[in-house]
């Protein structure tokens, strides 16, 4: 009795809704027991809304950059080491496939 009561009440928001997405989509966040969780800052005016998203922005295209320079500085030291084992003879150029000049 319960789940046919649930059934008609959420038949009826639907279709009175269904010209409102923004309805429509917290119905069924509902039905599939999801809690929203904001992915942006909070601010109280549209200015303070934006500096927060322009500090996020910059703090992960800083997070991202400083990822790439330690990448990059790995793989150089990476090389640096590879081509002292086939300078030494220690690793077989044939088993590298990097070119030496």
């Amino acid at each position: 009795m319960l789940h046919k009561a649930r059934e008609e009440y959420y038949s009826t928001i639907i279709r009175d809704n269904a010209h409102d997405q923004k309805v429509l989509f917290q119905t069924v966040e509902k039905l599939l027991q999801k809690s929203s969780v904001r992915r942006y800052p909070l601010a109280n005016s549209g200015r303070k809304f934006a500096d927060a998203f322009a500090d996020s922005f910059l703090a992960k295209i800083y997070g991202v950059r400083q990822d790439v320079l330690a990448r990059k500085a790995c793989l150089g030291s990476s090389l640096m080491n590879l081509t002292k084992l086939l300078v030494l003879g220690i690793l077989a150029p044939s088993i590298c496939k990097l070119k030496m000049s």
